[in-house]
């Protein structure tokens, strides 16, 4: 951009009460930076101070952009800064323009590593992004945690959930998952690679016209509801779905429960070919 930062010396201390970094004290140099947030536009100008961490900065580009409360990462060109880091640590020069983006946190090493709860709130905020109209209350009232930080269940039940984004294939969780009622209309082509699902997968009473072709990777420790859609096929890959749940399969098609060899399958009565 050729912007030119604007630095300015003060004196900080250490606080003894609150631990932050405020002027007076022992002596440190801070110096007053003006990083510029040049993703989405508009290019937006986000002061700094060199002896803030990247997390507290973060925070306030999140609010200056408008953005929600998790789910994001500062980057510098291509390098993601870590959020304890100080912004001097992160090793941004003062004397020469420095462009800052925000870039979406990737969920899926933290359902690997058991955090949970932290991977659901950035999951939420994508949620929140393509859902607009949906309150991070309606999405985060239906989740449980075990005892362990897991994820036990995730009730999104009568969310308007309209677009599931491609994140959502990161999840974990050891018992049931819902999502029916809602308005979907597809899901993301990656759904069938969340690596799992305890419980009962329930997508009924959704506008589901076809599912991708990633389904039939699934496995499902319980049951499958896939009732009252608007399925008129199913992907090649169904065959291969994995279900362990012991349902009674009340309206399924007979010949399409020979397909895939499981009674307790809920299926469409009259929309299935």
């Amino acid at each position: 951009t050729g912007i030119k930062l604007s630095c300015v010396d003060r004196v900080m201390g250490t606080c003894g009460s609150c631990g932050s970094e405020h002027e007076g004290g022992n002596g440190s140099i801070s110096r007053e930076l003006e990083l510029w947030l040049v993703e989405p536009p508009p290019i937006r100008r986000l002061p700094a101070r060199s002896l803030e961490t990247v997390e507290v900065v973060r925070r306030r580009a999140e609010a200056m952009a408008g953005y929600g409360k998790y789910g994001w990462e500062m980057a510098i060109e291509d390098d993601l800064l870590h959020g304890r880091m100080t912004m001097d640590a992160a090793g941004i020069d003062p004397d020469v323009p420095a462009n800052v983006r925000l870039v979406h946190k990737d969920p899926r090493p933290l359902w690997r590593n058991t955090q949970h709860q932290e991977a659901a709130r950035i999951l939420m905020a994508r949620l929140l992004e393509s859902n607009p109209h949906v309150s991070l209350q309606q999405l985060s009232q239906g989740l449980e945690f075990g005892d362990d930080g897991t994820l036990t269940m995730w009730d999104l039940t009568r969310c308007q959930l309209k677009v599931l984004p491609e994140a959502f294939s990161s999840v974990r969780l050891t018992g049931d998952l819902y999502l029916n009622n809602n308005l979907l209309r597809d899901l993301p082509d990656s759904f069938g690679q969340m690596a799992q699902i305890g419980g009962d997968l329930y997508l009924d009473d959704n506008q589901l016209t076809a599912l991708p072709e990633s389904f039939g990777h699934l496995h499902v420790g319980g049951d499958l509801s896939l009732s009252r859609n608007q399925l008129s096929s199913l992907p090649a890959s169904f065959g291969s779905l994995q279900l362990v749940g012991q349902g009674q399969g009340q309206g399924c098609e007979t010949a399409m429960v020979r397909a895939v060899s499981y009674t307790h399958l809920t299926l469409p009565t009259k929309r299935i070919v």
